[in-house]
């Protein structure tokens, strides 16, 4: 875990096929080119992400560094994490229209620090294009009463094998039904929510790529899971799967953006929540973007 004056940015490699994270150094960053940004979701995990994501992007989109930034994501406000990704990535050299490109590739919360540090701090002058798995650009109302750790627990436990154990495990330890700030954040009627989508929108030079999934192929057989294991009364999965959705992200809450950021690309795929990036479909678009 991050000790209490580490920023939480990290530079990523896969070597053997283990990732190894090392303190960002300010020099590697001022020889870099391009750089891949890699903001991780409810989780609170990057590993994934260098292994799967990093390794096939790097030469998609010619990068020659990977950046990685572990948030904690249930107690700390979006905002407030997206403020101390800013101030991390200035502290290694990162300025206003500096020659170096930097992109971004979020999963799931990651994509509301990613907006957050755009739409309302200074983002749109440091990031040049943002990626983004699974959004919750509307919240989710999973996010209103108790509903989301524990269908999240249950969606990890029901995919054993795609998702390590021991982050299951870490998972189910480390989490209470009521964490704070960070999931109050996801509600839909949210105050983060009511600031970051006023009607009100800053000038969109930083173009937003939005890969939201429907999970078509095994809707059926999540939806009578839910039922099953959460009890039929629960109104977040109720409001959910009324409508399509990747488990955890309504498509409509995804797809929020449209008719209103300039820059916008959105493309609906076939896969669940824990499939962006890495499945055939997600990457054939993702090529489709980078190139």
């Amino acid at each position: 875990g991050a000790l209490p004056t580490d920023s939480g940015l990290r530079q990523a490699e896969l070597v053997d096929g283990r990732v190894i994270y090392r303190p960002v150094s300010a020099a590697e960053v001022a020889q870099s080119k391009r750089v891949a940004l890699m903001l991780h979701g409810f989780t609170g995990d990057t590993r994934w992400m260098v292994e799967q994501v990093w390794q096939w992007v790097r030469t998609q989109g010619n990068y020659d560094l990977c950046l990685t930034y572990d948030y904690e994501t249930f107690g700390t406000p979006i905002r407030r994490n997206a403020d101390l990704l800013a101030s991390a990535l200035k502290g290694v050299g990162f300025a206003p229209g500096g020659p170096i490109q930097l992109d971004v590739f979020a999963h799931s919360v990651g994509t509301q620090v990613a907006r957050a540090w755009v739409e309302l701090s200074d983002g749109e002058q440091y990031i040049d294009r943002v990626f983004m798995a699974g959004p919750p650009n509307a919240g989710t109302p999973l996010a209103k009463g108790r509903t989301l750790l524990p269908w999240l627990a249950n969606i990890l436990l029901n995919m054993a094998g795609s998702v390590p154990p021991a982050l299951i495990a870490h998972w189910l330890l480390d989490r209470v039904s009521d964490a704070g700030r960070g999931l109050a954040d996801l509600a839909p009627d949210s105050s983060f929510y009511e600031e970051i989508n006023a009607a009100w929108r800053p000038p969109a030079r930083v173009p937003y790529y939005v890969q939201i999934g429907d999970n078509s192929a095994a809707y059926a057989h999540w939806h009578a899971l839910a039922q099953r294991l959460m009890g039929v009364a629960d109104s977040g999965l109720d409001v959910l799967f009324a409508g399509e959705n990747d488990l955890l992200v309504g498509v409509d809450s995804a797809r929020w953006l449209e008719g209103r950021w300039p820059r916008l690309n959105v493309q609906v795929v076939g896969g669940h929540h824990f499939q962006y990036f890495v499945s055939p479909e997600g990457q054939r678009v993702l090529a489709r973007w980078l190139s």
